[in-house]
């Protein structure tokens, strides 16, 4: 199971106010909220998120995968 929450750098972004209203801004300001999801909660409840969206904003270090999460 894919748990991702914020870096810091995540976290510091997830408190601006000036925004575009985009897909990886709706999944930073979702986990600035929650504090963590899965892959499959943040696909189903955040609109517009992809896969590829995670993986640019894992790239760009603004998400962190939790490893070794089992459930």
């Amino acid at each position: 199971m894919e748990i991702y929450r914020l870096s810091k750098l995540g976290y510091a972004l997830a408190h601006s106010t000036r925004n575009p209203d985009t897909p990886e801004w709706k999944v930073i300001h979702y986990l600035g909220r929650m504090h963590s999801a899965s892959k499959e909660k943040l696909l189903t409840e955040v609109g517009g998120v992809t896969p590829s969206v995670l993986m640019r904003l894992r790239i760009k270090r603004i998400l962190v995968e939790e490893t070794g999460v089992n459930v």
